[in-house]
């Protein structure tokens, strides 16, 4: 615990001290990025603590969200995510010998965990940008699970569908960047690292990403592929699970994601994404689509 709070102390340090500098990846002061998204996951199967995969009755997660970004001054900036409404659901279990339902379909609607962040500007070293940034997570969502049912079967299993985990997050992250073109086409790479210190018995968690991207049509069209990886350090002390659930610890995984956006008017564009998880544990199995418009000025 002693090591912990050190820790934390250290890296918000590190956030704070910087040096006066540029960024590219940061918005101007006074300039945002708005993004209105919906992200969906449909899932009939999932990966176990030991990283083979089992099926589950038929589970589903729908995210719509609101993500901004702003520009306090010149090197800090503010960014949100508020997941304004989350639907999390089991489709029913039919008999298909008899056609009995042997559980009825089970659904809880609620507010999510909502994140806000700071990120400043760092250095620059040649073409190569470096920032910080400290998020916040607020356990605003509902980790209860269905409790207002009469149907005991639905009950037993009714603290699994949840919109949040119910736990405060702390996550210090390093980014870095840098731009390139390939050709005459506007390209880019940045990466991150992240520790994500969490509470209520919950495992922290070292978080790795990396992303490219390529801009073509004048800078209109946008095509990136990222891989995202979340490593658990399995220092809780929370009891495993027998259910599947979309928030539970130690949960692991290695996701590639693929996504677009087109700039259809000048700050104003739509784009689509997929997710695909090529190794976990603990996490469900599944491809997941989002899709959303954004604001750019």
């Amino acid at each position: 615990m002693v090591f912990r709070t050190l820790s934390v102390f250290f890296l918000v340090c590190c956030f704070l001290v910087h040096i006066p500098c540029e960024s590219q990846w940061l918005k101007e002061k006074g300039s945002a990025y708005i993004k209105l998204n919906s992200w969906h996951l449909l899932a009939d199967k999932h990966f176990t603590n030991m990283g083979s995969i089992d099926p589950n009755a038929t589970r589903g997660l729908w995210i719509n969200s609101l993500y901004f970004q702003y520009g306090l001054t010149k090197r800090l900036n503010l960014t949100g995510y508020i997941p304004f409404s989350v639907t999390a659901y089991q489709f029913a279990q039919v008999s298909k010998t008899k056609g009995d339902e042997l559980l009825k379909r089970g659904s809880l609607s609620s507010f999510g965990d909502t994140e806000l962040a700071l990120e400043v500007g760092l250095f620059n070293y040649g073409n190569w940008a470096f920032s910080s940034s400290l998020k916040f997570s607020f356990p605003t969502g509902n980790s209860e699970g269905i409790t207002d049912t009469d149907d005991e079967k639905l009950l037993e299993i009714g603290a699994s569908f949840q919109t949040g985990d119910g736990e405060f997050n702390l996550q210090p992250t390093f980014n870095m960047g840098t731009g390139y073109t390939i050709g005459q086409t506007p390209s880019y790479f940045k990466s991150n690292l992240g520790y994500n210190f969490r509470t209520e018995g919950f495992s922290d968690e070292v978080h790795i990403a990396l992303e490219n991207g390529f801009q073509f049509l004048d800078n209109r069209l946008l095509l990136l592929g990222a891989f995202h990886l979340t490593k658990s350090l399995k220092n809780g002390n929370r009891e495993l699970r027998d259910d599947v659930s979309f928030f539970v610890d130690k949960l692991e995984s290695l996701v590639a994601r693929v996504e677009t956006a087109f700039e259809l008017f000048d700050h104003f564009g739509i784009s689509f994404g997929l997710a695909y998880p090529i190794w976990g544990r603990l996490g469900f199995q599944a491809t997941s689509i989002s899709g959303g418009i954004y604001l750019d000025y």
